[in-house]
């Protein structure tokens, strides 16, 4: 089951700087760090900016309940580091969020801004009428979230941090000594009445009694099924993304189911944890499942250090090269819309390089700051990213001193001193073991920032067919083969919906109310079975374009045996490739066309970053 997620926004400013914000954040940590540990919540306290809090409200949708904001304000604004906000900008975000049990703004004269929350859905709000000092807004932050982790509910741990801070502080709650956390700077006089209000909205008047649930939602404990001789194993990988998966996946709903059944007797421990990993891989895009699926092997497959080091760095490679194309794609229908006009050389020097990449470059590059650069051509732009938590994951990259980016590099300089795979067998056992370690260790950090993979699907779509009735809608029915549950197999199937994308393309979508949101990913992605007339499918990703005076050649890599030179599918040289298949539904002539359609492809997504 998803955690509850309590969200905290702490804004600073220069001009005006509030030193005990931070130590509001510490104190906060600190009385949910137990309560977090115990999987009963997640605790993010990094919204500082207004972009970061949309993104996150976005991330965590429906799952937030509590919103905490600690910064500058007044009867209508809220200070964000990157811009000064009302709040009624923020309404729309709040609203998507339908389990919200309180909003607490902690800043002064917080008050006027109560009813629209209220009007907006909010059950609770804890607001200011007057402006309050630094010091004293952090004590009784500090106190209301220990007393709410102790188990109090919102109505108890509100009097007892105000009662607390009002027998304290009463006579500092605006001094020269202690600034206040208004946006416009003033002194105030002692107040006798109360500084804090807490607010419930009409229908809710039992908002108050809420509480922190005391239940762990993530809570997994996996046998060790690994050879004692490898002191890592599949565990923290398989806990990792069972944590993360909780929060997005409708998969891993079932231990939930399980959880309810039992009761007290419910022990994670008993469950066969084939299950588990079956949840796991049905919850990612199947290009990753299909690498994850190789790192959590069974007792009777164990893998030597190098062989799990490689695909470890398979995963990380195919999880890049993923966001690589969906970048490309989307750059490139926004080329033809017209939504960006003009390229800066640097970007059209840097894609023209990476098709310029041999085999062995190409197995060595790092494709991710490219990625970056075309995130941010895109939001220059202003044009909507397909995946939206795009820009999470680029906020993270800023974070210098961060974990996740610390990971980031980890696991880069790891896939770059192993560059040429096949002689990994060759390799220092003890060096090896170190390195796959290290590799583990820095993909969970980085999974744990990209559960959000299991909200889109793949899949391929080989026909689209009209189906239009007297006096009805039109209705788009797609023959598609959806890239999921990788270890039962696929299927095709076909399915309605009320709209429709690209035929023999493969695509990455989510639906929402019968609507299919799809964005086409060829020629980065192929399916060759639908390029064929083949049934099923057999998924390609692009290695390497490769042009000289006598021949230009695309290679792809099988997605199962992605940087392996086996199954390398060599384009437009298709007809040697496919020989041995002589029962082919389509001619020899039609065959004849694929391979110079898809490089044709290539090089018109090439031509736009020529000089």
């Amino acid at each position: 089951m998803r955690p509850p997620v309590i969200l905290c926004a702490f804004s600073n400013s220069g001009d005006a700087y509030l030193s005990q914000l931070e130590k509001e954040k510490e104190a906060i940590s600190d009385a949910l760090r137990e309560r977090q540990g115990k999987g009963h919540l997640l605790l993010d306290t990094d919204a500082s900016t207004i972009k970061k809090l949309r993104d996150r409200l976005l991330l965590y949708q429906p799952k937030v309940e509590i919103i905490h904001y600690a910064g500058h304000a007044n009867a209508s604004q809220l200070l964000m580091e990157d811009a000064t906000v009302y709040g009624a900008g923020l309404l729309e975000s709040v609203r998507l969020q339908k389990n919200l049990q309180l909003v607490f703004l902690n800043g002064c004269s917080t008050k006027e801004q109560v009813d629209q929350l209220l009007d907006a859905g909010v059950r609770a709000v804890i607001a200011t009428s007057i402006e309050i000092g630094d010091d004293t807004a952090t004590r009784f932050a500090e106190d209301f979230y220990k007393k709410l982790a102790s188990g109090y509910s919102i109505d108890e741990a509100f009097k007892l941090a105000t009662e607390l801070v009002t027998a304290k502080n009463n006579e500092l709650l605006s001094t020269t000594d202690n600034p206040g956390r208004g946006i416009v700077r003033s002194i105030k006089p002692p107040n006798s009445g109360p500084v804090w209000g807490l607010y419930l909205h009409q229908n809710h008047q039992d908002a108050g009694n809420y509480r922190l649930s005391d239940k762990s939602f993530y809570e997994l404990h996996i046998k060790s099924q690994i050879d004692s001789k490898f002191n890592t194993s599949e565990d923290a990988i398989l806990a990792a993304l069972y944590n993360v998966l909780m929060t997005f996946s409708d998969e891993l709903t079932m231990f939930e189911d399980l959880e309810k059944k039992y009761g007290e007797q419910w022990d994670p421990k008993k469950f066969d944890v084939r299950e588990v990993k079956n949840a796991i891989l049905n919850s990612l895009p199947s290009p990753i499942a299909e690498q994850v699926r190789k790192l959590l092997v069974t007792e009777d497959e164990p893998l030597t250090s190098s062989e799990r080091l490689r695909f470890l760095i398979n995963t990380y490679t195919v999880m890049a090269d993923l966001l690589l194309f969906i970048m490309f794609s989307q750059l490139w229908e926004a080329l033809v819309q017209g939504k960006v006009l003009a390229l800066e050389d640097h970007l059209k020097d840097r894609i023209s390089a990476f098709f310029m990449l041999d085999h062995h470059d190409r197995q060595a590059c790092d494709v991710i700051p490219l990625v970056r650069v075309i995130h941010d051509t895109l939001k220059a732009h202003d044009v909507p990213l397909f995946v939206n938590e795009m820009s999470h994951l680029a906020d993270l990259m800023d974070e210098k001193d961060g974990e996740f980016f610390a990971a980031y590099l980890s696991i880069t300089s790891i896939k770059n001193n192993y560059s040429d795979l096949s002689a990994m067998e060759d390799i220092d056992d003890r060096q090896s073991q170190q390195d796959c370690q290290k590799a583990e260790a820095s993909l969970c950090v980085i999974f744990k920032e990209m559960g959000f993979c299991a909200r889109y699907k793949f899949a391929t779509i080989k026909n689209i067919y009209i189906n239009k009735k007297k006096n009805q809608p039109a209705i788009f029915q797609h023959k598609m083969v959806k890239l999921d549950y990788v270890l039962v197999g696929f299927t095709d199937k076909m399915e309605d919906f009320e709209n429709f994308t690209d035929s023999n393309s493969v695509v990455i979508y989510k639906i929402e109310n019968k609507k299919l949101f799809a964005f086409n990913l060829y020629p980065f992605v192929i399916d060759m079975n639908a390029l064929i007339g083949e049934k099923l499918s057999k998924i390609y990703f692009y290695y390497n374009y490769d042009k000289n005076a006598a021949t230009t050649i695309c290679t792809y890599n099988f997605i199962k045996n992605i940087n392996e030179k086996k199954d390398r599918l060599k384009i437009p040289d298709l007809p040697n490739f496919l020989k041995i298949k002589p029962d082919l539904k389509i001619s020899q002539e039609e065959l004849e066309t694929i391979g110079p359609e898809i490089l044709e492809s290539v090089e018109v997504f090439i031509s736009y970053f020529k000089s």
